[in-house]
């Protein structure tokens, strides 16, 4: 019967192997147990004269390299050449190889498969970089501002900014680099407001993003706007006063509201301008617009024709506010009600840009007297008025007692309205 001369003891991925040895020449009664294992880089082959001593070395050492101390494992060939690469990239940071390999094991497990662990560590350098200065919603909203006011922004914008931005942060109250696209998104459609509103609000919102990209209150990158389309805007029918519905309103309204009603109608100012308008920027032939009570922030006249000119005539001073009203919409309501004249929006401009173009068949011209593009009043102006409803609106004079009266005259071909400087 062949004498087993191999044995092996394993204690989870590690064998320790017994080996028996020959006998001698010598003494061929020699028995020895030899275990055959490598540790710490070297072989070991320590000898026992029993069986059962070889076996309990054996478990005892197969228990101990078991444990995963990395000194007691031989790697060879490309494992060898992966852990001298992975221990060098660690040496720098200080950091052992056993807890890289357990941050990267947890880091890829809550990615879940949404990007590499490489992408988010790019992610949070850049959104918490050394150069950025993280800020609240509220405090950006004030900065931005304060800069707008200090760079000598119209009235009108830094007013429109303060309103929209003051809603905005009021429903963002956290740091201007946590928002993100979709909350963006729904703060806009919660708003509930017409298309051309809401672009309003992307546009302020917009300022505000890029004030704080400015700052370095966010990354380089930051625009939860980027991706996200403008409401869809409509052409909707423009809404003007009739001839017949501007005399109900004229004949109906206090003294202190004629200034205000009559530039509105034969000179197309915005209510906004009117509102900052003064009686010294009200020449003999036209009126003065300055840049920082516009709307686009550049400075206009506008006609002063006969009709308006008869108008203010009793109403003239020296100085002094035009609209003598905190809120001139009230008092437009008011009179709306009392001359029983269905309200229409920017009604009186409206009309103005509708029978001024009748008239004058001239968009450009129209556009300067307006302070807006050549392809807006084309747009909205053409073909809402014939040449004969424009005569009328423009004849409209006060009589005697100031009540509006109809003057068929041809005053509209007036002289050239002069360009501002």
């Amino acid at each position: 019967m062949t004498e087993n001369r191999k044995w092996s003891v394993k204690c989870g991925s590690v064998t320790v192997w017994i080996r028996l040895q020959r006998p001698t020449k010598d003494n061929l009664n020699y028995r020895c147990y030899t275990l055959d294992y490598t540790e710490n880089g070297r072989r070991m082959r320590p000898s026992f004269g029993t069986l059962k001593d070889a076996k309990k070395e054996a478990k005892t050492v197969a228990q101990r390299l078991s444990r995963g101390d990395i000194g007691n494992v031989v790697l060879n060939g490309n494992t060898r050449l992966e852990y001298s690469r992975a221990v060098e990239s660690l040496a720098p940071l200080n950091v052992s190889l056993d807890v890289a390999a357990a941050d990267y094991a947890k880091a890829t497990q809550l990615l879940n498969g949404k990007g590499s662990l490489l992408d988010a560590a790019r992610y949070y350098a850049v959104t918490h970089g050394a150069d950025m200065c993280p800020i609240g919603t509220r405090l950006l909203v004030d900065d931005l501002l304060r800069t707008r006011e200090a760079n000598h922004a119209s009235e009108r914008h830094v007013d429109d900014l303060r309103s929209r931005l003051g809603r905005f942060a009021d429903a963002f109250q956290c740091d201007i680099h946590l928002i993100r696209p979709a909350q963006v998104q729904d703060f806009l459609s919660s708003l509930k407001l017409s298309p051309r509103t809401v672009n309003n609000f992307r546009m302020a919102i917009s300022n505000l993003f890029a004030h704080a990209r400015l700052r370095n209150h966010v990354p380089k990158d930051f625009d939860p706007l980027k991706d996200m389309p403008r409401a869809k805007e409509v052409d909707g029918v423009v809404e003007i006063y009739s001839p017949d519905e501007l005399v109900a309103l004229l004949t109906n309204a206090r003294s202190e509201m004629i200034p205000y009603m009559t530039i509105a109608a034969f000179a197309g100012l915005r209510q906004a301008e009117l509102s900052r308008l003064d009686w010294e920027e009200i020449k003999d032939d036209h009126i003065v617009i300055l840049g920082g009570k516009t709307k686009t922030g550049r400075h206009r006249h506008a006609p002063l024709l006969p009709n308006l000119a008869a108008w203010l005539e009793k109403h003239r001073k020296a100085s002094g506010p035009v609209v003598p009203f905190k809120n001139v919409t009230n008092q437009l309501c008011k009179l709306l009600r009392q001359s029983e004249v269905q309200s229409k929006h920017n009604g009186l401009r409206h009309a103005f840009g509708s029978h001024r173009l009748a008239s004058l068949k001239d968009p450009a011209k129209v556009a300067y007297e307006m302070g807006n593009t050549t392809a807006m009043v084309f747009k909205h102006y053409r073909k809402v008025v014939t040449e004969l409803e424009s005569l009328r609106w423009f004849s409209i004079y006060p009589d005697a007692e100031g009540k509006p009266t109809l003057l068929i005259q041809n005053q509209i071909e007036a002289a050239p309205v002069p360009v501002a400087a």
